[in-house]
């Protein structure tokens, strides 16, 4: 699988949005979906391509390439220190959580144009 290191930012919007203990909309698993070329559910799979990521627990994401019933495949990407520390903090109730940047190798064909 050819990748590509990518500069992740998790905002203060992605941290005022992000749900404590989501999966799917945790702030770093919202960061790294922006990076993505996005799944389309509209009641149903609509589209041949197209990822989401959910975050299974602070040390690994989940790209899975479409959504619903017509998930094709999925990959494993470890998280790097930095966002496996604020996960770990973020679902723990901390508050004032600041917005950071942090490095990730994600799948090439993953990518939203001009990532």
């Amino acid at each position: 699988m050819k990748t590509r290191l990518v500069q992740v930012s998790v905002t203060a919007e992605h941290i005022r949005s992000g749900v404590r203990a989501g999966c799917w909309d945790c702030p770093v698993a919202l960061a790294i979906a922006e990076r993505l070329e996005p799944a389309t559910l509209n009641g149903e799979w609509r589209g041949g391509s197209g990822f989401a990521v959910s975050v299974l627990d602070e040390d690994v994401a989940v790209i899975l390439d479409g959504m619903g019933s017509r998930v094709k495949g999925c990959r494993r990407i470890l998280l790097p220190r930095a966002a496996s520390d604020f996960i770990g903090l973020f679902d723990a109730g901390c508050v004032g959580l600041e917005p950071f940047s942090f490095p990730l190798r994600l799948p090439i064909d993953c990518l939203r144009e001009g990532s």
